[in-house]
């Protein structure tokens, strides 16, 4: 029997899927082009091996924090400075959890370049 409602609770756990999903992508990316930037384009492999470590924490602190923050607890047609307040907090908390974590996670500790490199793209994607 087809449904003649809509659940509005499967939409929005599906709208909620779809945007972390974009925004782990766009942390892993974020922080990979950060090291790319960081090396001049090539990795050396004792930076390459720890990627995966690293970008498994990326990941997990943006989500946290932008769960947190409830960057996506807005209306995307009305946008507005509450939700770049959001949006900056969610970011900058971010940022310092993972500089906070990372010598523990991921020893060595990553170059700092790369934090701030990180912190920017990652807040500009989000920001989108």
């Amino acid at each position: 029997m087809p449904r003649v409602f809509a659940d509005p609770l499967r939409e929005r756990v599906g709208r909620y899927g779809l945007l972390l999903g974009v925004d782990a992508i766009l942390a892993a990316t974020a922080l990979h082009a950060a090291m790319a930037l960081r090396f001049d384009g090539e990795i050396p492999a004792p930076w390459a091996a720890i990627m995966p470590r690293a970008v498994a924490l990326v990941v997990a602190v943006r989500l946290v924090a932008n769960l947190a923050a409830r960057v996506h607890a807005w209306s995307f047609r009305l946008a507005g400075l509450p939700d770049a307040v959001r949006i900056a907090v969610a970011s900058t908390t971010g940022s310092a959890l993972i500089v906070g974590i990372a010598p523990w996670v991921v020893p060595p500790r990553l170059p700092r370049t790369v934090y701030a490199l990180e912190f920017f793209m990652s807040s500009s994607a989000f920001a989108m």
